[in-house]
């Protein structure tokens, strides 16, 4: 019994770790890429 739940808990652990690295990934990647979007609040198009 504990060589299959071995195998197992390993692809749990393992794809456990993959979402929480997507995630992790995601949040401090966002605000770098959100941050250079469009024009700055006190641009002004005319000249």
């Amino acid at each position: 019994m504990k060589s299959r739940a071995l195998p197992a808990l390993l692809i749990l652990g393992a794809n456990l770790f993959a979402v929480a690295l997507v995630a992790t990934t995601a949040a401090l990647g966002a605000p770098a890429v959100a941050s250079s979007n469009g024009p700055a609040a006190s641009y002004s198009a005319r000249y």
